[in-house]
C-alpha cells in the first residue's frame, strides 16, 4: 500500500527527458513507482489531470525594499 498516489499528471523531468502522462506512488518520503494507471491502494489519491507535476521547483519569489 502507497501512502499517497498523483494521479493523471503531466510529469516533466528533464533530468530524466520526461514529458508524459503518469501517476506517482509515494511511501513515506519517497517517490516508488512512476507508471501509468497504478493501483489505486493508497491512504490517499490526488487527482492531477490537466496539470503539470515536476520535481525540485522552488519558489524564490521575494520582496525585498528600503522602508
Amino acid at each position: 500500500m502507497y501512502d499517497l498516489i498523483i494521479r493523471g499528471g503531466k510529469v516533466i523531468d528533464p533530468s530524466q527527458g520526461l514529458e508524459e502522462k503518469r501517476d506517482i506512488a509515494i511511501s513515506g518520503d519517497r517517490i516508488v513507482e512512476l507508471g501509468e494507471d497504478l493501483a489505486s491502494a493508497a491512504r490517499k489519491v490526488v487527482e492531477a489531470s490537466g496539470m503539470m507535476v515536476t520535481p525540485g521547483l522552488i519558489d524564490l519569489h521575494t520582496h525585498v525594499y528600503w522602508g
